[in-house]
C-alpha cells in the first residue's frame, strides 16, 4: 500500500468522537449485535444525491454491519505510517460535512467534493480520477 483515501470514513484518534449523523433512531437492530439503516432512513442519509435508480439498487444491497458495544483501538494507525488523503463530501448526511473537516486534518493531503456519502455510485469519474493521480 503506498497511500491511503479516506471516503466517507471515519480517520480519528483513538477515542477521538467521529461525529456522525447516523443515530440509534436511524437504525434497525438485529439479535446478534447488527444494525442497519432503516429502509426509510437510508435513502436520506447514504443517496441523498443519487438518482432513485442508483438509490435503489444500492439500498437492495445493504446488508447489517456488526456494531461493537465496546470500541476496539487498532494496534497501529495507519494514516500515521502512510500517505492519506481525505475526502470531504460536503452535502453528505451520513457524516456531516464539519465533522469530516475535524477528521481530515490528520490527513496529509484534503480534497473536498460537493457530493453525498456515495460519490463512488452516481460521481465514479470524481474518485476514479483521483486514484488516478495518486497512483502516477
Amino acid at each position: 500500500v503506498a497511500a491511503l483515501v479516506y471516503l466517507t470514513a471515519f480517520l480519528t484518534e483513538p477515542g477521538q468522537e467521529s461525529g456522525g449523523a447516523v443515530r440509534e433512531e436511524d437504525l434497525d437492530f438485529g439479535t446478534d449485535g447488527t444494525a442497519i439503516p432503516k429502509s426509510d432512513r437510508a435513502r436520506g442519509l447514504f443517496y441523498n444525491d443519487c438518482t432513485d435508480e442508483q438509490a435503489a439498487w444500492a439500498m437492495e444491497r445493504l446488508r447489517p454491519m456488526f456494531r461493537s458495544a465496546e470500541p476496539v483501538a487498532p494496534p497501529r494507525l495507519a494514516w500515521k505510517q502512510k500517505p492519506a488523503t481525505y475526502v470531504v463530501c460536503s452535502i453528505d448526511q451520513a457524516i456531516p460535512a464539519a465533522a469530516q473537516r475535524k477528521m481530515a486534518v490528520h490527513a496529509g493531503r484534503t480534497v473536498e467534493w460537493e457530493t453525498g456519502h456515495s460519490p463512488f455510485l452516481n460521481r465514479p469519474e470524481l474518485v476514479a480520477d483521483l486514484l488516478i493521480a495518486l497512483a502516477k
